[in-house]
Protein backbone atom coordinates (compact mmCIF):
# COMPACT_ATOMS: atom_id res chain seq x y z
CA UNK A 1 0.00 0.00 0.00
CA UNK A 2 1.28 3.69 -0.74
CA UNK A 3 0.25 7.15 0.95
CA UNK A 4 -2.60 7.48 -2.27
CA UNK A 5 -4.38 4.02 -1.36
CA UNK A 6 -4.08 4.77 2.10
CA UNK A 7 -5.70 8.47 2.05
CA UNK A 8 -8.27 6.83 -0.48
CA UNK A 9 -9.44 3.89 2.18
CA UNK A 10 -9.18 6.42 5.54
CA UNK A 11 -11.08 8.74 3.15
CA UNK A 12 -13.90 5.61 2.43
CA UNK A 13 -14.44 5.15 6.47
CA UNK A 14 -11.61 2.87 7.15
CA UNK A 15 -9.38 3.21 10.24
CA UNK A 16 -7.98 0.75 11.53
CA UNK A 17 -4.65 0.07 9.66
CA UNK A 18 -2.40 -1.78 12.32
CA UNK A 19 -0.10 -4.24 10.83
CA UNK A 20 0.58 -2.01 8.15
CA UNK A 21 4.11 -1.82 6.66
CA UNK A 22 4.94 1.68 5.12
CA UNK A 23 8.74 1.95 5.85
CA UNK A 24 9.81 5.04 3.85
CA UNK A 25 6.25 5.58 1.74
CA UNK A 26 5.42 9.38 2.12
CA UNK A 27 1.93 9.51 3.35
CA UNK A 28 2.17 13.73 2.71
CA UNK A 29 -0.07 14.85 -0.11
CA UNK A 30 0.86 17.97 -2.06
CA UNK A 31 -2.28 19.60 -0.63
CA UNK A 32 -2.77 19.88 3.21
CA UNK A 33 -6.13 18.59 3.78
CA UNK A 34 -5.03 15.21 2.28
CA UNK A 35 -3.25 14.90 4.94
CA UNK A 36 -5.71 14.29 8.20
CA UNK A 37 -5.89 11.31 9.83
CA UNK A 38 -7.45 11.58 13.38
CA UNK A 39 -8.12 8.70 15.55
CA UNK A 40 -6.79 6.45 13.48
CA UNK A 41 -5.19 3.11 14.53
CA UNK A 42 -1.77 2.79 13.40
CA UNK A 43 -0.78 0.32 16.20
CA UNK A 44 2.35 -1.49 14.67
CA UNK A 45 2.62 0.17 11.27
CA UNK A 46 6.42 0.34 9.94
CA UNK A 47 6.85 4.01 8.68
CA UNK A 48 10.34 4.11 9.35
CA UNK A 49 11.77 6.81 7.24
CA UNK A 50 8.42 8.14 6.09
CA UNK A 51 7.89 11.72 5.35
CA UNK A 52 4.85 13.05 7.85
CA UNK A 53 5.71 16.79 7.09
CA UNK A 54 2.92 18.92 8.64
CA UNK A 55 0.48 15.26 8.79
CA UNK A 56 -2.20 15.65 11.79
CA UNK A 57 -2.44 12.13 13.42
CA UNK A 58 -4.57 13.97 16.06
CA UNK A 59 -5.73 11.19 18.64
CA UNK A 60 -3.85 8.46 16.38
CA UNK A 61 -2.77 4.81 18.16
CA UNK A 62 0.80 4.52 17.44
CA UNK A 63 1.51 1.74 20.38
CA UNK A 64 4.14 -0.39 18.82
CA UNK A 65 4.86 1.94 15.67
CA UNK A 66 8.26 2.29 14.01
CA UNK A 67 8.78 5.55 13.54
CA UNK A 68 12.38 5.95 13.30
CA UNK A 69 14.20 8.32 10.92
CA UNK A 70 10.75 9.93 10.20
CA UNK A 71 10.30 13.18 9.29
CA UNK A 72 7.38 14.47 11.48
CA UNK A 73 8.13 18.26 11.20
CA UNK A 74 5.08 20.41 12.10
CA UNK A 75 2.95 17.02 12.16
CA UNK A 76 0.35 17.62 14.73
CA UNK A 77 -0.03 14.67 17.30
CA UNK A 78 -1.97 15.93 19.78
CA UNK A 79 -3.54 13.02 22.11
CA UNK A 80 -1.52 10.28 19.99
CA UNK A 81 -0.63 7.26 21.72
CA UNK A 82 3.53 6.82 21.48
CA UNK A 83 3.62 3.94 23.89
CA UNK A 84 6.48 1.81 22.89
CA UNK A 85 6.94 3.65 19.54
CA UNK A 86 10.22 3.35 17.88
CA UNK A 87 11.06 7.24 17.15
CA UNK A 88 14.51 7.05 17.14
CA UNK A 89 16.37 9.54 14.55
CA UNK A 90 12.98 10.70 14.17
CA UNK A 91 12.81 14.55 13.05
CA UNK A 92 9.30 16.22 15.87
CA UNK A 93 10.49 19.91 15.08
CA UNK A 94 7.25 22.13 15.56
CA UNK A 95 5.26 19.20 15.99
CA UNK A 96 2.09 19.14 18.46
CA UNK A 97 2.73 17.19 21.12
CA UNK A 98 -0.24 17.84 23.47
CA UNK A 99 -1.18 15.54 25.91
CA UNK A 100 0.82 12.67 24.23
CA UNK A 101 1.37 9.20 25.82
CA UNK A 102 5.16 8.61 26.07
CA UNK A 103 5.43 5.35 27.59
CA UNK A 104 8.60 3.29 26.90
CA UNK A 105 9.20 5.07 24.04
CA UNK A 106 12.48 4.90 22.45
CA UNK A 107 13.42 8.60 21.37
CA UNK A 108 17.28 7.95 21.06
CA UNK A 109 18.45 10.91 18.52
CA UNK A 110 15.28 12.24 18.17
CA UNK A 111 15.17 16.41 17.58
CA UNK A 112 12.70 17.80 19.47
Amino acid sequence: MDGEELRRRYAAGEINFSGLNLSGVNISGSEPMEDVFINIDLSGINLSGANLTDTILAGANLTDANLSNTNLTGANLGQCKLIRANLSGANLTKACLDVVKFMDSDMRGAEL
